[in-house]
C-alpha cells in the first residue's frame, strides 16, 4: 500500500509541473507509461495488460455519449479558442487527446492505482444499482481532485471545479470497467473517445 501511496503523491507533483505554460510536452503521462510498465514486467504486478471482449460495445457507446456531451459543454459553455501556431502542435495535441492521455492516465490511475485500492479496500459500495468496491470510489476521487491542478492553466475556475466532479463521475464509470473486467482496454477506449471527441470543440 505504501507505494501506491506514493504513486498517488507523484501523480499530483507530476501533473502540477506539466500543467505549467512553459512545458508543452506532458511529462506526467509518459511518466505514468514508465511506471505502469516498470510495476507490470519488471514487479510482475497485475494491471490490467490483458484482452477482453466484456463491454468493448458499451466501452465505445459510452465513449461517444461523453464525448458528444463533453463536446457541447465546452464549445457552447466553457469555449475559449485555442490557437495552434503550427501543424505540428495541431498534430500533437490531436495525439494527446486521441491517444496519449487517455492510455497514461488509465494505466496509473486505474492500473496501478485502482488495482491496489481494490485489494486494500475489496468492500462493497452500491451505487445505482451497482455494486462497486471501495478502492474503485476512492481511486475515482483521487482522479477527479488530480484535476485541480488545471487551475494553474485554466483561468476560469467554474469549469475547473465542473471537471473535478465530471472526473470523479467519469472515474467511477471507467473504474467500474476495469473493476469488472481486470482489462484496461475498456476503460482506455472510453477515455480517448470522449477526450478525443471532445477536443473537436478546439479544432473547428
Amino acid at each position: 500500500m505504501n507505494w501506491v501511496l506514493t504513486m498517488m503523491v507523484a501523480s499530483f507533483g507530476l501533473n502540477m509541473i506539466s500543467s505549467t505554460p512553459c512545458l508543452e510536452i506532458p511529462l506526467c503521462h509518459f511518466l505514468f507509461i514508465c511506471i505502469g510498465l516498470l510495476i507490470h514486467f519488471v514487479l510482475g504486478i497485475d494491471i490490467g495488460f490483458r484482452r477482453t471482449k466484456k463491454f468493448l460495445r458499451e466501452s465505445i457507446t459510452l465513449g461517444i455519449l461523453i464525448g458528444v456531451l463533453d463536446f457541447i459543454i465546452q464549445r457552447f459553455i466553457f469555449y475559449k479558442p485555442r490557437v495552434f501556431a503550427t501543424y505540428y502542435s495541431l498534430i500533437w495535441y490531436i495525439f494527446q487527446m486521441w491517444f496519449l492521455i487517455g492510455f497514461a492516465e488509465e494505466i496509473m490511475f486505474r492500473g496501478v492505482i485502482q488495482t491496489e485500492l481494490m485489494k486494500t479496500l475489496p468492500q462493497d459500495v452500491k451505487i445505482l444499482g451497482l455494486n462497486f468496491k471501495r478502492g474503485t470510489l476512492l481511486a475515482a476521487i483521487i482522479f477527479g481532485l488530480t484535476h485541480i491542478i488545471n487551475i494553474f492553466t485554466i483561468a476560469n475556475a467554474y469549469f475547473v471545479i465542473s471537471q473535478v466532479i465530471s472526473a470523479v463521475i467519469f472515474g467511477l464509470i471507467v473504474g467500474y470497467f476495469y473493476q469488472e473486467t481486470r482489462s484496461l482496454i475498456p476503460a482506455i477506449i472510453i477515455h480517448n473517445l470522449a477526450n478525443g471527441i471532445a477536443s473537436i470543440a478546439y479544432i473547428l
